[in-house]
């Protein structure tokens, strides 16, 4: 019984800080939520697109208030195409695959 509570917890402790951020792999070099776009871009190098997108317009002008920068790297064949979007202030708040990589990884990071 201590077991499979000492299990519990420690399963309960590793979901409990998956929840809170995730990390996001170029080449050897890690980027996680809350870093800046440049650490993004050292780290990782130059994504394979980026976009922005608007995320609030002001009713009344139809002018965007809050963009957002999406970037999207190709992880190559047999991993995934991800999407890492940045708020306003150009820190890093979401990441998520939006399908399957083709051809060679551009997720190699900043190899020097």
């Amino acid at each position: 019984m201590r077991k499979l509570i000492f299990l519990f917890t420690i399963i309960s402790g590793i979901l409990i800080i998956a929840s809170n951020g995730w990390t996001f792999r170029c080449g050897l070099a890690l980027v996680s939520t809350g870093d800046s776009e440049s650490k993004v871009l050292v780290t990782c190098g130059e994504p394979t697109s980026k976009k922005q997108q608007c995320e609030y317009r002001n009713s009344e002008t139809g002018i965007c208030v809050q963009e957002k920068d999406i970037w999207t790297y190709n992880c190559g064949e047999g991993n995934f195409f991800y999407e890492l979007t940045f708020n306003e202030k150009d820190i890093l708040i979401q990441e998520k695959t939006t399908g399957r990589g083709i051809g060679n990884s551009q997720c190699n990071g900043n190899m020097k």
